[in-house]
């Protein structure tokens, strides 16, 4: 019994596992994606024309050594930017010095270099600077804003992730593209070439010629085996009618003859000659 219980567990395991990896795995090569709002808040910028700036100031060069850590803030933008920043530094000796906090101003497309030297009376081992934070100050040339935090999610189409190009599809509404071509298959043009054995069918759908049979109804008359239909139904073409119908009233007078020649004993060459 033990053993069995371990199997089923095993086995929910298992499938939640599977379906995980194959939503991340969804998740990661959807071709179509649209921003969401998260539950987490960013800090931007803006100037007075209303340009929006996330993230203006790259942290480079991040360095440590004996008594002294450094690293440089890079301003990317053509704005006074103002900041505070917060960092953790740490000495391989195990001294810790949490939170620094300094205030600093950086000139339009300008880097500075943020160095610290508090470790700088420990004569051996070397210290690190970690959990470096920026904190966006308002000035006379930015406004800063909180906002919800935008990520990237696959785009659904109804409840479903939206298909790539090129995947087999039923209607538009399944496709990223929102285009679902003739030939079944998502796309940028309604109207492309049919496979090899199909045919384009009123720039609608390709399908497969001369596959249905008289009565049968069709999209295009290709579709038939008669290559003729009447009120979208297959039917036979007017000459083969008339060819059938000639030939049934030949059967019937030659039938006609071989009775009348049986009945009355005549020969039929005599017939002929008179």
């Amino acid at each position: 019994m033990k053993l069995l219980n371990l199997v089923l567990v095993s086995s929910v395991f298992l499938v939640i596992f599977i379906n995980f990896v194959s939503a991340q795995e969804n998740q990661l090569s959807c071709q179509y994606k649209e921003l969401k709002e998260t539950n987490d808040f960013i800090q931007v910028l803006y100037d007075k024309q209303g340009n929006r700036y996330e993230n203006p100031v790259e942290i480079k060069n991040i360095d440590g050594g004996q008594g002294r850590i450094s690293f440089d803030l890079n301003n990317k933008i053509p704005f006074l930017v103002s900041i505070k920043v917060n960092y953790d530094t740490s000495h391989s000796g195990g001294g810790f010095w949490p939170n620094q906090e300094e205030f600093h101003e950086i000139e339009s497309l300008g880097t500075i270099t943020i160095l610290n030297t508090g470790s700088s009376g420990i004569l051996w081992g070397t210290s690190s600077v970690s959990n470096i934070r920026i904190t966006y100050l308002s000035n006379n040339e930015l406004d800063v804003k909180s906002e919800k935090k935008k990520e990237e999610f696959c785009k659904l189409c109804g409840e479903e992730i939206c298909l790539n190009d090129g995947v087999g599809c039923v209607n538009d509404a399944n496709c990223g593209s929102e285009i679902c071509n003739i030939a079944g298959y998502c796309g940028t043009q309604k109207i492309i070439d049919c496979l090899d054995g199909l045919q384009n069918c009123n720039n609608q759908s390709c399908l497969e010629p001369k596959t249905k049979g008289w009565g049968q109804p069709y999209s295009c008359e290709f579709e038939c085996k008669s290559e003729y239909g009447e009120n979208g139904a297959c039917a036979i073409p007017l000459k083969e009618k008339i060819l059938k119908g000639f030939i049934l009233i030949l059967f019937v007078v030659i039938l006609t003859l071989v009775i009348y020649f049986t009945l009355t004993g005549k020969n039929p060459l005599n017939f002929v000659k008179t």
